[in-house]
């Protein structure tokens, strides 16, 4: 895998009953590399009504998921299979305290990497969305 890389990214998301509420799919290049055992990629991101992008860093391996976001919009995510993590989201429109509760994490290495996590978002005890999300890296060249 290059250090340079193409990122593909496709969330959807579904209402505590299981019924499909949207679904963004993201392509956008970044970057990939890999230290002391784990495997990070790290890209800038446009959001709709946010003039500056959002900085994202994934850091993975088989067993877990930590994704930062930081600019205007600030979250750490940490998805560890079968387990419930809590994290502040903050937004221009202020803070959201979640739980993020991970069903399934896997890593492929497919003609790059493909890795994959299902996770409920949690506020206050009840579930506020169930949401799966795959990320796709192949080399630039």
């Amino acid at each position: 895998m290059t250090k340079d890389v193409i990122i593909s990214v496709c969330s959807e998301q579904y209402t505590p009953e299981g019924i499909k509420a949207d679904e963004s799919n993201t392509v956008m290049q970044g970057l990939y590399y890999e230290k002391n055992r784990m495997r990070y990629i790290l890209y800038d991101e446009a959001m709709e009504g946010v003039k500056e992008p959002v900085k994202t860093r994934i850091k993975f391996d088989a067993k877990t998921v930590e994704l930062v976001r930081s600019g205007p919009v600030n979250i750490r995510m940490l998805l560890e299979k079968n387990k419930t993590n809590m994290t502040s989201y903050r937004t221009p429109y202020g803070n959201i305290m979640l739980g993020i509760n991970t069903g399934e994490i896997s890593v492929a290495d497919e003609d790059g990497i493909i890795l994959k996590a299902a996770y409920l978002l949690e506020n206050e005890g009840r579930v506020i969305s169930r949401n799966k999300i795959t990320i796709t890296v192949k080399s630039a060249g």
